[in-house]
């Protein structure tokens, strides 16, 4: 599942959670990886937070948070980790399930950056468009766009 800090309507959470597995875990890949070389199928997330962030921030506003993976085990390599904190305040991170054994509760409170900051980054950008491209096009052909649940949060 995702991984939240903040109270969340559990009809907002079932819908995240949909999201996630049906949609999010369909548009990102070892191309769209930050870390390609420890990406697999089994682990999709791996290396997708902050393509996955964007496309969460793009969709439902609110801010894009980042924290350092300096000094945590396994995953330094990838140097920070991305998630959001959707309008009503509620931090979700859709991209958890990357994280094995509580891990992610390890990680420090994040700190606020903007899509400009991640878009400066040529790969990063590179990886989102990709991303992107895959998500919009499911959310037309799953026709969720239709019905505005964004208003619940």
């Amino acid at each position: 599942m995702f991984w939240q800090k903040g109270r969340l309507s559990a009809v907002v959470m079932v819908k995240l959670a949909a999201q996630q597995e049906a949609i999010l875990n369909s548009c990102v890949f070892r191309e769209t990886s930050a870390d390609p070389n420890n990406w697999s199928k089994d682990n999709p997330a791996h290396g997708n937070c902050a393509v996955i962030a964007m496309i969460i921030y793009e969709f439902y506003g609110g801010e894009i948070l980042r924290a350092s993976l300096k000094g945590i085990s396994g995953y330094e390599q990838m140097g920070s980790h991305y998630w959001n904190r959707l309008p009503c305040g509620t931090e979700v991170d859709l991209s958890a399930d990357q994280f094995k054994n509580g891990v992610r509760d390890l990680l420090p409170n994040g700190e606020v950056r903007t899509m400009e900051y991640l878009l400066s980054n040529a790969d990063t950008k590179r990886r989102f468009e990709i991303a992107q491209e895959r998500f919009w096009a499911l959310m037309r052909l799953l026709e969720i766009w239709r019905g505005d649940f964004r208003k619940d949060l």
